[in-house]
């Protein structure tokens, strides 16, 4: 029955829809769970049946693709994802709905992207952001000493924008600032960033 199901489309379509079936094919699966050969071949049909519909969909064919079989076949994603009892042909290697997706690492070079990987990659490299702003002069030699790629290493900017936004830092430094303040000028702007 299995080999006909396999072979006949319109068979395998016409028994799909016979709840009966499947329940006599469970059946004598349960009865003879002994029976590996029997066992398999419950399980190949009742695998031909539930995937029918799957596999009466519409093949798409590009240029490299082989003209679409009247054969049953699965997409590839359904065989990857179930354990099924045996390895039927697949089709759909590649959606044609996919978008087309450019190996372009240069997101990762330069932008936003980038200024988040460098600032991900010190803090987890210090870690923390407490280590980090507290001594971002001392995080370039350290990764100079290791193999860090230099587009890892924090940019004077990177080390300025720390100490201002990391509260904890920021707060120190100004009050520092307004502590050694050689004039009323500097302390009025160490204030003036504290507001």
């Amino acid at each position: 029955l299995r080999l006909l199901v396999q072979e006949d489309p319109s068979l395998r379509h016409a028994l799909m829809q016979e709840m009966s079936l499947y329940l006599t094919v469970l059946r004598c699966a349960l009865q003879s769970s002994y029976d590996d050969r029997t066992c398999t071949e419950a399980a190949s049909l009742l695998t031909l049946l539930l995937f029918d519909e799957v596999a009466s969909i519409q093949t798409w064919s590009k240029e490299n693709e082989p003209p679409p079989t009247e054969h049953f076949s699965l997409p590839l994603n359904v065989v990857t994802r179930y354990q099924l009892p045996f390895r039927p042909p697949t089709h759909h290697h590649t959606s044609a709905h996919q978008p087309d997706c450019d190996a372009d690492t240069g997101q990762l070079q330069d932008g936003p992207p980038a200024e988040m990987l460098r600032v991900a990659w010190n803090m987890a490299w210090e870690g923390g952001m407490d280590q980090l702003a507290t001594n971002p002069g001392e995080v370039e030699t350290a990764n100079s000493s290791s193999s860090t790629p230099p587009s890892l290493a924090l940019t004077p900017l990177d080390k300025q924008l720390l100490k201002a936004t990391h509260i904890k830092t920021a707060l120190q430094s100004n009050i520092q600032e307004i502590e050694g303040a050689p004039s009323h000028y500097v302390a009025k702007l160490a204030l003036m960033r504290l507001a």
